[in-house]
Parts: structure tokens; sequence; C-alpha cells
């Protein structure tokens, strides 16, 4: 069968609890602030899709594997190119600066990972290989993975997948897989990057179960 085309990062389906759920939250990225993959391999950009946490300077920075998440980038508002404002772009470059000029900051918008439904690509490693099987994850909690891509060396990416051989009944876990995407690029689910549906389980936001929900 053809393979699954990949497409990287967590991208919004539609809201758990009305439209106004995934209008954006604008918040802002430190000045100077390098994303790595997991394991610190190497840098890589901020990009739509991308997973994001809450740092202690109100901040956020990319959630890498086993950490709790505050929401996904759905745009980028604007950062300081070292000339000028750039607006309405995809990505932001590793380690973009913008001193203490507050205008200048670096502004992402992010969607709670809770109040959406997000499809994502699995991971391969240890994954179903029959639909039935896929199916059966249903309900069950993973993390994510950010494995990283510099295929393209100019704009390195995290690259978020679902890490599939984590799915377990286990309540702390950062995802929970609602269903399989309905999606046409599901084509071969022996495959890597098939696609599923998922929301938040434990996350950051304010007023979050203190006890996240257990897979079944």
């Amino acid at each position: 069968m053809a393979d699954n085309q990949h497409i990287s990062g967590f991208r919004p389906v539609k809201p758990r609890y009305g439209p106004s759920c995934i209008e954006p939250k604008y918040v802002h990225v430190a000045t100077g602030y390098q994303a790595t993959n997991d394991g610190a391999g190497f840098s890589v950009d901020l990009n739509i899709g991308d997973p994001v946490k809450k740092v202690n300077d109100g901040s956020v920075a990319l959630a890498l594997t086993t950490e709790t998440v505050l929401g996904v980038i759905v745009c980028i508002k604007q950062y300081w190119d070292g000339t000028r404002l750039r607006r309405d772009v995809d990505r932001v470059p590793g380690a973009t600066a913008w001193g203490t000029v507050w205008s200048r900051r670096t502004i992402v918008g992010i969607v709670y990972a809770s109040d959406c439904y997000f499809e994502i690509d699995a991971d391969s490693t240890g994954a179903p290989s029959t639909f039935a099987t896929w199916e059966s994850d249903r309900g069950l909690n993973a993390t994510h993975t950010c494995p990283g891509d510099q295929t393209d060396t100019s704009k390195p990416f995290a690259d978020a997948h679902l890490d599939i051989s984590t799915a377990a009944t286990t309540a702390a876990l950062e995802w929970q897989i609602m269903e399989i995407s309905k999606t046409a690029e599901n084509k071969d689910e022996t495959g890597a990057n098939w696609k599923l549906i998922v929301t938040g389980n434990l996350t950051q936001e304010a007023g979050a179960a203190a006890t996240p929900a257990s897979g079944v």
C-alpha cells in the first residue's frame, strides 16, 4: 500500500467546548531562546504545530517528550529579525533575540492542549499494524516525541509525533487518543505516520484536573 504522507506537528481539528476555545492566546518567547530536539542532539526552530510549555519567566518553550504541555503553536504573530519585525510567518529561527525592547518580543499564538482535538502523526516504533489494533488504542494515553529533523539545515524543526509505544492506561501521560483520523492521508495502517486524533490530558492549563484521566 501507499505510504502515509508525513505532516509535522499537532494540527487543530475542532474545538472541544465551542469556537472561542480555539482563538489563539498570545504568549511570548524569551529573548535568545534556543530549542533543541529530544536528547539535545541539535538545535531547532519553533514552528506552527509545536507543543509548548510554560516557563517561570512567563514565556513559553518547546515541550519535549514527557514534559507537561500548555498548548500548541497555531500562529506566529511576530519576531524581531535584527532589523525589523517579521509578522505572520510560520517559524521563529532559533536563538531569536529581542533584547529588552518589549515591543520587539517574539509573540506566538497557542491553543490550549485540552481545548481542542488535534490530528498528529504517530511514530513507527512499537506501532500497531492493523486497523483493529490501532482502534484498540482509542482511549489510551500517550506522550509525544520531538525527534527533530535537520534535513534542511537552515530550517531544523522539532517534528513532533505521538510516541505510540507509550500508549497505556497511565493517567500521567500528556495526550489521550480519541480516535483514528478520517483523513484520506491514512492509507497504510502498517506504515509510519498513521494519523490519530488526540486531546490534552495532563496539561499546565489553569484549572486543569489535579489527577488527569486514566486511559481505558
